[in-house]
């Protein structure tokens, strides 16, 4: 390893990825221009036995690749947490089995962390389709005290393109088994504890949005856990406690919906999401008849919205 370099763990929860999602994943590391680093795969679906053959011939060409077989689907929270325990690394890198890196990502978030001061810092990205095609930059510069304005309100943070210094998640005890949404509550107790963050106004990230992920499947869970991850915090502010036990029951009864509530909701939502989808291409007229289905199907919808305007409004001003 050259003088002064920091040896890197990127994470990878690999489950029900296309096998060309997950190369163009893995390549995208491996091509980085910062060496020093392993990657750690974890495979959180054993019976998916086509990935498997790929990640092991992958591991076969690069040492530097590592990999962790679940022995049953233990979810994205405790396969990272798996994962983390056993990396090499002084740093951390999170990312998605169906991302694609830019071959300069490791580098320059190093050099930002290290030159900053940082314990953690994360990135822009592009979104991209399940063929590649771009649908939009996100583009984003914030330090330590706009987070603390925002994050409470919104999860600004794409975890694919997260590091952080490993005695960081060591400290707070890495990341809590949720059903959903755990990524958000660790940043929120970062925050909390008072780390130093950032994310950069570079994008580095080709982040996929496919029509199959979880959180496009189950917009209930998502924003159930959301709301809890968010109570957690007001109730931190007035105690400075984390997590209740009545917070921790509430996350199971998000995992465990009725599944009538559930349906409506998702139904509900699916219909505001390709509303603000359409506003986004300038379809103004059909971007308020699906909104006006959603909220018809379902009120809460409209609480979402409400809370998305003011958060910008926020952002407006924070940034």
């Amino acid at each position: 390893m050259e003088q002064g370099k920091k040896k890197v763990s990127v994470i990878m929860c690999a489950y029900n990825e296309t096998a060309e999602e997950l190369k163009q994943a893995i390549q995208s590391i491996l091509q980085q221009t910062f060496r020093e680093f392993e990657l750690l795969i974890v495979l959180d679906n054993p019976e998916n036995q086509e990935l498997w053959k790929i990640l092991s011939a992958y591991a076969l060409q690069d040492p530097r690749i590592r990999l962790i077989k679940n022995e049953k689907n233990l979810g994205v929270a405790e396969s990272t947490n798996r994962a983390w325990k056993q990396a090499e690394g002084e740093y951390i890198a999170k990312m998605d089995a169906d991302d694609i890196a830019d071959p300069r990502r490791l580098e320059i978030e190093i050099e930002a962390l290290e030159k900053e001061g940082l314990d953690f810092v994360a990135a822009s990205k592009q979104n991209i389709d399940e063929n590649g095609k771009s649908l939009g930059l996100f583009v984003n510069e914030l330090n330590t005290e706009q987070l603390k304005k925002l994050l409470p309100y919104d999860n600004l943070i794409t975890q694919s393109t997260v590091l952080m210094k490993k005695t960081v998640l060591k400290e707070l005890g890495g990341y809590l088994p949720l059903p959903s949404c755990e990524d958000y509550d660790l940043w929120i107790r970062m925050m909390c504890s008072g780390y130093k963050m950032a994310v950069l106004p570079v994008v580095l990230v080709d982040y996929r949005v496919r029509k199959t992920s979880i959180t496009r499947t189950n917009y209930y869970r998502q924003y159930r856990m959301e709301q809890i991850v968010k109570t957690m915090y007001r109730r931190w502010k007035k105690t400075g406690e984390l997590w209740s036990r009545q917070e921790m029951e509430a996350c199971l009864e998000a995992k465990q919906a009725d599944p009538k509530k559930r349906d409506r909701f998702n139904a509900a939502y699916q219909n505001y999401y390709q509303g603000m989808e359409a506003r986004k291409l300038g379809q103004y007229g059909r971007a308020v008849k699906l909104v006006t289905k959603a909220v018809s199907a379902d009120p809460r919808v409209l609480d979402i919205f409400i809370k998305k305007l003011m958060f910008h409004l926020r952002k407006r001003f924070a940034v």
